[in-house]
């Protein structure tokens, strides 16, 4: 492709994906037609490449010899699964939604900006037109796309239903959301701290409550700028919270939860809390398409899939940490006691960390007497773990995982000090108290306990971030196109937490990428029993 043909090509990517943005602001298209069951499905199947034998109709625009993992060459890959589409280094990778591909496209008539557009105009896409554009390279005005994008071999009937995949993309609103209001839940499960339940309903009915009273001026202020019109919200909602409160063993929460969405659908799951398995939540979350948004939970499941987006791998990753601490620094340890609690939830998070340190070669005792010499890993609370060790001569290696709590200072653990060591992934000391200055502020000045913990913080960072991210969607609140924001915003949000950093992208769910282990000896440990 020449650089004038590449140019023409890019201009044409950009003002195509100008449109997406543009349509941030416009009014919500109906809801598309019901279609074949069966063609809906063989056109989603294409579109994610999960099509049998789909990596094998698939070639290079230059080179048909090239292999494309079908992970790569899915459309989804590249214009992602809201079909909105995105930006990859200085390549604008165009929307396809059918609100945008089978219809005229031109810059000027979308009404959206007052200046007259000068680029490129293009007629509405026909299925011989998508055929020959996934063929051969060549849009429906003509031009020669780059070679970036693979090229298809389909037949008319795949062509067809990939078609009535893209018309169901990204059109019409989503569940949870109306005309007024936008709907979300918070989930918690059955063995959760009543307290922290508490603590996680007070901080979103204020931060609701705030959110709602601001949205009420902002029909006045949009009138101050053509701008804000022409690119931001046409139509402002309100938003409710629905408390899904989980009851029983986990092999019930599915039912649970299909009946609370059954009686009100909504557009996300909100925070939430749960100090056992996630398992089932992700499941139904991945299943109804819907985000799930920044838990605080001590065991996410260890796989990841588009909809959830957690803060860190918790107690599992910790405990992948210290069995690489063990590797590393300790290679002659091939056995450790693992401590563990009465209850069922501490039963649980043991078995978890055992299979994990297990499947790292480690031999792992969970009964018997705290050894001298030996190493041990733990997840229980500071004070149940000083209380085993009270009696006991010897020195011994203690690796405590932190979970979600955060690094606190302790008198009775501090003594076994130069072998003692938190396993965390959050800050401690003077540099979490600087990060969890704007949250507890926050905290203060809406009547809430500033020195709440990280249930509070959590929530407060999950709510933060669903107004960000949707600020961006407010056209048909696409919940696919929200989790596309929050891969780029999510690094830029306000520190509210203890965790260094969060970030994620297209197949990356856990937003603390850091494990320290910290020396219980360490002068800084005292600084930190606030957090």
């Amino acid at each position: 492709m020449t650089t004038r043909a590449f140019r023409a090509a890019l201009m044409a990517a950009l003002a195509w994906f100008g449109a997406a943005v543009a349509a941030d602001g416009a009014s919500p298209s109906p809801a598309p037609a019901t279609t074949n069951q069966g063609q809906a499905k063989l056109g989603r199947a294409i579109y994610e490449g999960t099509l049998a034998g789909f990596a094998g109709r698939v070639r290079h625009a230059s080179d048909a010899a090239i292999q494309w993992p079908a992970a790569q060459a899915a459309c989804a890959s590249c214009h992602r699964p809201s079909g909105l589409g995105s930006f990859e280094g200085n390549l604008a990778v165009p929307p396809i939604a059918g609100e945008f591909l089978f219809k005229p496209y031109d810059a000027a008539t979308t009404h959206r900006y007052a200046w007259k557009s000068t680029l490129r105009v293009r007629p509405a896409y026909s299925e011989a037109a998508l055929n020959e554009l996934l063929r051969n390279g060549r849009s429906a005005d003509g031009l020669s796309i780059s070679s970036v994008m693979p090229r298809y071999e389909l037949a008319a009937d795949e062509v067809a239903a990939l078609a009535v995949h893209l018309r169901t993309l990204s059109g019409g609103l989503a569940p949870g959301v109306s005309a007024e209001a936008v709907t979300f839940a918070t989930v918690t499960t059955p063995e959760v701290d009543p307290a922290h339940v508490s603590e996680l309903l007070a901080t979103f009915d204020r931060f609701f409550a705030q959110k709602n009273a601001n949205t009420r001026g902002e029909t006045a202020r949009r009138s101050s700028a053509l701008r804000n019109e022409q690119t931001m919200y046409r139509r402002h909602r309100t938003w409710k919270l629905r408390h899904w409160a989980l009851q029983g063993p986990p092999d019930t929460w599915a039912a649970q939860l299909d009946a609370f969405y059954s009686r009100e659908p909504v557009f996300a799951v909100l925070s939430g809390v749960g100090a056992q398995t996630w398992a089932p939540v992700q499941a139904f979350c991945a299943a109804q398409r819907m985000p799930c948004l920044l838990p605080t939970v001590e065991l996410p499941p260890q796989y990841e899939d588009f909809y959830s987006v957690y803060l860190s791998r918790g107690l599992w990753g910790q405990a992948v940490a210290a069995a690489r601490h063990l590797a590393e620094s300790r290679p002659q340890t091939r056995e450790v006691l693992l401590l563990t609690g009465e209850t069922d939830t501490e039963r649980e998070q043991a078995k978890v960390i055992q299979a994990t340190l297990e499947a790292r070669g480690l031999k792992v005792r969970v009964t018997g007497h705290w050894r001298a010499g030996e190493t041990v890993v733990s997840a229980l609370p500071a004070a149940s773990i000083a209380q085993r060790r009270r009696g006991q001569a010897g020195e011994t290696t203690l690796l405590a995982l932190a979970g979600m709590a955060p690094v606190v200072a302790d008198a009775n653990l501090a003594r076994i000090a130069g072998s003692a060591w938190w396993v965390t992934d959050q800050l401690h000391g003077p540099a979490a108290e600087r990060q969890l200055q704007r949250a507890r502020a926050w905290l203060r000045s809406n009547g809430l306990n500033a020195d709440h913990g990280v249930v509070a913080r959590n929530a407060l960072l999950a709510a933060t971030v669903a107004v960000e991210s949707l600020v961006h969607v407010d056209d048909n609140f696409s919940r696919e196109y929200c989790l596309e924001k929050l891969e780029h915003n999510l690094e830029n949000m306000p520190a509210l937490t203890a965790y260094p950093r969060l970030a994620i992208g297209p197949r990356q769910r856990f937003g603390a990428k850091q494990v320290m282990l910290v020396p219980m000896a360490s002068d800084t440990i005292a600084q930190a029993a606030q957090n």
